[in-house]
């Protein structure tokens, strides 16, 4: 297999988290999508949490598998900027994984708790990892051989 080839897992993470987005709001009675958190969708306790967990069981594997590829394909790369912002992904990639399993949203718990608290901390730093990527990607890919990925990245963050 070439390294190429596990771009898919990168595919195949992103219909995963689209489907877990979509798919389990019909499981939670009262979900409103501009007033509460996708993290709510997961959340211990939460009507949905069965269904979401299913659903965005590919997300974490598969967007690792994809990223890592991307930071072994990257080694080669000039720009330093572009590295760093691949650098970057890829720990905010880590970051979601990780952080989420440990610490999920727990429905019921006031914000100050400690598993709340810390999941809060896991989002600030998952949302600065991926602006700084972005920024990064954005830079760095305008002089190398993927200009295309900077203007992909400024659209990112233009959503985020």
């Amino acid at each position: 297999m070439k390294l190429q080839h596990l771009g898919i897992c990168g595919i195949i993470s992103l219909l995963s988290y689209t489907a877990m987005v979509v798919f389990s709001p019909l499981a939670y009675p009262g979900y409103d999508w501009l007033s509460m958190a996708v993290s709510d969708l997961s959340a211990v306790g939460a009507p949905s949490s069965a269904l979401a967990e299913r659903l965005n069981a590919l997300f974490g594997p598969c967007a690792v598998v994809s990223v890592m590829a991307v930071c072994v394909g990257g080694t080669g790369c000039r720009s330093k900027l572009l590295k760093a912002g691949i650098g970057c992904f890829a720990a905010m990639e880590w970051v979601t994984v990780v952080g989420y399993k440990m610490f999920p949203l727990v429905q019921g718990e006031t914000v100050s708790s400690f598993q709340n608290a810390m999941h809060i901390a896991v989002t600030a730093l998952v949302v600065l990892l991926s602006v700084v990527s972005l920024a990064l990607v954005a830079i760095g890919a305008r002089k190398g051989p993927f200009p295309a990925l900077g203007g992909w990245s400024v659209a990112c963050l233009a959503v985020m």
